[in-house]
Formats: structure tokens, C-alpha cells, sequence
């Protein structure tokens, strides 16, 4: 997962055929090891702070912890529901767009929309919590 030609301390998850999905700048991983990736959990009551391991399987990624095989999963907004902790998931990568990537949870129909990849620390929020600061936005791919 990291090149041999980047910075120390820069490490990428990329799309076979799309190129760069995540840039994971600062994750202190050497290359050939499991991908460590610190990622926030904000409820309307709490922040959690986990460690998460990013695999990669073909074009396909698995955000596990590194503790148990769990994986955090945000729910689509219902007023007064926090996050949703659920089984591992793979994901697949649909389209890169500058600064913004769309993935899509596996035999779901559903959609994350990450707007700001450029750090490992990534805040999982229902979407409508924060609308100006929304990491992560929830749509339904249409049938």
C-alpha cells in the first residue's frame, strides 16, 4: 500500500484503476505493514478514539479495528441516534473527484461521501449533525 518514492510518515490507499482514494499523511506505518489509521467516533454524547486497520483485497478495502473484528459504521440520520457499531465491511471505490470520494458500502445501497481525505484522522458523523463540517455525507445510489 505505501511506494517506496513517498515522504517518510506518507502513506496512500489506492484504486487499481482510479488512482489515489486516501492520502493518510502522518499514519506511522512502514511500508508492507497493516495499514494503521486513528479514526474519531462522534455521537451526540460522546468522541471515541479507536485504531483502525485499512486492508486491501483487489479494489476492495477493510476498515477494521485493531481489537476486535468490528468495524464502526455511521447510520443514515435519525434524530437521536449516535454511530453504529457493525460487522467488518468491504468497501468499493465508485468515482474520484478533486478532493472528494464517493464509496460505497458492499451489497449495500449505500454511499459515503468523503470530502476531506487528506488526514488520517477521520470524524464519522450522521450527516445533518454539522452541515458546515460534515467529513462524511450519506446518499442512496438510485436502482
Amino acid at each position: 500500500m505505501a511506494s517506496d518514492g513517498l515522504p517518510s510518515g506518507t502513506y496512500y490507499v489506492t484504486h487499481v484503476q482510479s488512482g489515489k482514494v486516501l492520502d493518510l499523511t502522518g499514519s506511522s506505518v512502514q511500508p508492507n505493514t497493516p495499514l494503521i489509521v486513528y479514526i474519531i467516533l462522534k455521537s451526540y454524547a460522546s468522541v471515541f478514539s479507536r485504531q483502525w486497520i485499512l486492508e486491501k483485497e483487489g479494489d476492495i478495502y477493510t476498515f477494521q479495528t485493531s481489537l476486535a473484528n468490528v468495524f464502526a459504521r455511521a447510520s443514515v440520520h435519525t434524530p437521536g441516534k449516535g454511530i453504529v457499531i457493525g460487522r467488518v465491511e468491504r468497501f468499493e471505490v465508485l468515482e474520484q473527484e478533486i478532493g472528494q470520494y464517493r464509496i460505497k458500502v458492499r451489497d449495500q445501497n449505500l454511499v459515503w461521501t468523503i470530502d476531506n481525505a487528506s488526514t488520517p484522522n477521520v470524524i464519522l458523523e450522521p450527516s445533518g449533525v454539522t452541515p458546515n463540517g460534515d467529513l462524511w455525507s450519506f446518499e442512496e445510489i438510485s436502482s
